[in-house]
């Protein structure tokens, strides 16, 4: 297409029969891939200039409103964004959390919150406190998680109606019910839809023992695990364990008649199943290698009640420390020395650290591993290792807390800092004051932090008002606002979106 002007002026066309008058009109057309223009007529000229930057700033506004939309926001969401009901939304779905950043707004819409809720439950918590006393958006939350319960307003935690309702879809609601975890109906219909809330249930002699046991059973009906919770009375109670027994392995002890933790033969049954047990065999069968073998392949801690033979036999401990790293707790002094063994442990659970051996405490290949799979085990790691910047700095990427404990020069490390702020905005309050009174720091940490920083902002710093001027600017400009309004969202649309029109798509 070529650029063409056709102007109609008024006067009469060379080949019409008639003169017919007309306005004044002007169609542009605009080839905005050819750079040619009529150099005659220059104010035109600058106006199809204008117009095609005006046309390309709009492209490439909208094209990074697109993709700064498809982000992952960890600590707040840009003004833009924020009371964007489709963004928060898609935010959720796709990363989990969100509704924390979103506008007052959005939080006080019970029909959006109840969406929210039902996605992922725990969200109720950032919704405001009316809706946190809405009985169906507390039910759906709850529905989906039951630790969302806690998050309930008082109100209904304290409602033994409601709560009872909220049990009937999520036992795991029974957790923030302490009201009534010693109500016989409540604690019943708890464990039925989800027999491990048992663990919730406190057994007392003298107020529950009449009904404890039937509520045990109960729980033990619905999943097996909740074994597990029962107190250790009721566990060396051979009439109830033959009547739990029943519950869990029908076909084995459906004609059974009597239970006896020393019977090889009856516990090889169980206690591939129920490792735990193992606190309760016999000591013969706590030296039977067999046995003590199956235990630790379904509990690994069960290695605690081996025998000391058995703790030592790197086989049987490898197995336990790979189902639970906690497990090298329990494994004899010269195998916490094994690095095999205890690399094993820490990629489990980088706590199990802990029990390594001093050698090993040292060792950065063990030390990797298990700040990698918990940062904050760094604190059982040697002063070597916690001066080793690598170490530290792969810590603080999977826990921020693991700062604390790294050597007090690696505290002033700016890109360590960076990287635990990242990872959680309240491990700002740690920053050394080295750091909070270095400038160009601070203007890095606007980019990310918002408002935060500047709770923890010294006063040299802030009685610094040509600077704080840039802080605020750089903070404005990453989008940060503690509340939203319509003329902060324009302000940030006009500078860095070059006032993209969004049409119907904003209005959607």
């Amino acid at each position: 297409m070529s650029n063409r002007i056709e102007r109609e002026t008024g006067h009469q066309p060379r080949n019409n029969k008639q003169n017919v008058p007309t306005k004044r009109k002007t169609i542009i057309l605009i080839d905005f891939l050819s750079s040619n223009c009529n150099k005659a007529d220059e104010t035109q000229g600058l106006e199809m200039l204008l117009l095609k930057k005006k046309f390309l700033l709009q492209l490439l506004g909208k094209t990074k409103w697109l993709l700064n939309r498809e982000l992952k926001y960890q600590h707040f969401f840009p003004v833009e964004f924020m009371n964007d009901p489709e963004f928060v939304w898609n935010h959720i779905k796709k990363y989990g959390y969100g509704l924390k950043f979103a506008s007052t707004q959005l939080k006080k819409d019970r029909d959006f919150v109840l969406k929210v809720v039902q996605q992922k439950g725990l969200e109720l918590q950032y919704s405001d406190d009316d809706i946190r006393n809405d009985k169906e958006v507390v039910l759906a939350a709850a529905k989906e998680t039951g630790v969302s319960f806690g998050h309930a307003s008082i109100e209904l935690r304290y409602c033994k109606e409601f709560v009872l309702e909220v049990v009937r879809q999520n036992g795991m609601a029974l957790l923030w019910a302490f009201k009534f975890r010693n109500d016989q109906e409540v604690v019943l219909t708890a464990v039925k839809q989800n027999g491990t809330v048992l663990r919730y249930v406190i057994f007392d002699s003298s107020r529950n023992s009449n009904w404890y046991e039937t509520i045990a059973l109960e729980a033990i009906k619905q999943n097996k695990k909740a074994l597990r919770y029962v107190p250790k009375d009721l566990l060396q109670d051979r009439d109830f364990m033959l009547q739990a027994l029943k519950l869990i392995f029908p076909e084995e002890f459906e004609t059974s008649v009597s239970f006896d933790y020393s019977s090889k033969e009856i516990m090889m049954k169980i206690i591939q199943e129920l490792g735990f047990l193992l606190e309760f065999v016999s000591n013969e069968l706590k030296r039977d290698r067999e046995i003590v073998l199956s235990a630790v392949r379904s509990d690994g801690r069960s290695l605690k009640y081996a025998s000391n033979d058995l703790k030592n036999d790197k086989e049987i401990a490898l197995l336990a420390v790979q189902q639970d790293g906690w497990a090298l707790a329990f494994v004899s002094s010269d195998l916490k020395g094994d690095k095999q063994l205890v690399l094993a442990a820490v990629n489990q659970q980088g706590h199990a650290l802990e029990y390594a051996s001093e050698e090993l405490k040292n060792d950065r290949e063990v030390v990797l591993s298990a700040v990698a799979q918990d940062g904050y085990s760094l604190r059982y790691s040697s002063n070597e290792m916690k001066k080793d910047r690598q170490v530290v700095l792969t810590a603080v990427k999977q826990s921020c807390v693991a700062m604390g404990n790294a050597d007090d020069e690696l505290k002033n490390d700016e890109e360590i800092w960076f990287e635990a702020i990242k990872q959680d905005l309240s491990c700002f309050r740690n920053v050394s004051t080295k750091l909070l009174c270095d400038k160009p720091f601070l203007l890095k940490a606007a980019k990310f932090c918002g408002n935060t920083l500047l709770r923890y902002t010294p006063k040299e710093i802030t009685d610094d008002h040509e600077f704080m001027v840039k802080l605020r600017e750089e903070i404005k400009r990453s989008g940060f606002v503690s509340e939203y309004n319509e003329q902060l969202y324009h302000e940030r649309m006009e500078y860095l979106y070059y006032g993209v029109y969004l049409g119907t798509i904003r209005n959607h």
